[in-house]
């Protein structure tokens, strides 16, 4: 079975490089445009070479200046739009609170710091970048016993517990940003799919059974359910399928594809094109 210590470390990986790549975005258009002046950068760097050819020089540099501006304006787009998604479902929540169920759930489970909105779908998530909360609908409460309700609650603690959706903000946005790299524009999916069985995985634990937890998969694998807010990580999301095998085969090498070979070819191609075109310097 794969070691989610490794998926830790790809998730770390590829958002501090992918961090990196994008402040040396920003401080190569910085200096192009004489309002900061830097010391070294590597795409500076790379360029330098071609100093000696003043066309192709300025040629390159106003390709990598467009390149990067495409980047940069994919990034701030979609953290935009996610900025009005988050005001809106915070809206929504504000709006929609449960008194009653409230008090239900703060007398039942009180170790679990819960918010309940009255809503017909399923939703179970937990929202917040730098404050997670777990929020659950009426009708989780209404339709399952106390027992699916216990998991439930002990799936999202653990992602509240490991700041998932903080790392699954920054991995997306990212991941928008350089959507033109197919590979990269996977992991999100990838990174979400594993930190959903680690959660599984917790509450099964501290249940001490997965058929709880199995249950209420099984029966969410049969209906649509909504999407979770950005800076959120919902219980429905991500490969109900893959979860739900998981806890019935747990011996089993659970496989979730994300270097296929087509996509790795693709982006391949696309990486050393821009190598090769715009950082020609280099080499």
């Amino acid at each position: 079975m794969i070691s989610l210590n490794r998926v830790t470390y790809l998730y770390a990986f590829i958002s501090l490089g992918l961090t990196f790549i994008v402040l040396q975005m920003i401080l190569f258009l910085l200096g192009e445009w004489d309002l900061y002046s830097y010391g070294w950068n590597l795409i500076e760097s790379c360029l330098a070479p071609l100093e000696t050819n003043p066309f192709l020089d300025f040629a390159c540099k106003i390709g990598m200046s467009l390149f990067i501006a495409y980047t940069l304006l994919r990034i701030g787009y979609y953290s935009s739009k996610q900025l009005f998604f988050h005001m809106k479902w915070r809206w929504f929540f504000q709006k929609n609170g449960q008194q009653r169920w409230q008090k239900y759930m703060a007398d039942r489970y009180p170790r679990y710091d819960v918010t309940v909105i009255e809503d017909q779908a399923f939703i179970a998530l937990t929202k917040g970048i730098v404050k997670p909360r777990i929020y659950i609908s009426t009708v989780v409460l209404e339709s399952f016993g106390e027992e699916e309700i216990e998991a439930i609650l002990l799936h999202e603690v653990h992602h509240c517990k490991k700041y998932d959706p903080f790392h699954l903000f920054v991995l997306t946005v990212l991941n928008y940003g350089f959507g033109y790299i197919p590979l990269v524009r996977k992991t999100a999916y990838y990174f979400s799919t594993w930190k959903e069985i680690q959660a599984d995985r917790y509450a099964v634990k501290k249940m001490g059974s997965w058929q709880h937890l199995g249950a209420v998969l099984l029966q969410l694998s049969k209906v649509h359910t909504k999407l979770s807010p950005i800076g959120a990580v919902g219980f429905t999301d991500k490969a109900i399928n893959y979860r739900l095998q998981h806890l019935i085969y747990p011996e089993l090498n659970i496989r979730v594809p994300l270097f296929q070979p087509s996509l790795v070819v693709k982006s391949m191609i696309i990486t050393f094109s821009v190598l090769f075109v715009l950082l020609g310097g280099c080499v």
